[in-house]
């Protein structure tokens, strides 16, 4: 599988219920299925879809990434999660 295949899980996190729904009104006209979380948006995709939001991914990264601009109004931080391993 190569890097761009790969999916990873986003957490993106937001201060308040209003910016977390501004956040997902977004990532869905760009043609996201996000989740609603707690503490903001569970986001998942493979690597080629998620660089439209985070132009820098380069799918490698766990942990914390640099928040875009675009973003930035709404979204305090982004956490990456590695893909899951299926249990067989």
């Amino acid at each position: 599988m190569s890097t761009a295949e790969r999916r990873l899980e986003l957490i993106l996190k937001v201060g308040s219920d209003a910016e977390r729904d501004s956040v997902m009104e977004l990532l869905r006209q760009l043609g996201f299925d996000p989740l609603a979380m707690k503490v903001g948006v569970l986001l998942a995709g493979d690597i080629e879809s998620l660089r439209r939001i985070i132009p820098t991914l380069h799918g490698t990264e766990i942990g914390s990434l640099p928040v875009p601009t675009d973003l930035s109004p709404a979204v305090q931080s982004i956490h990456v999660f590695g893909p899951r391993s299926p249990h067989i």
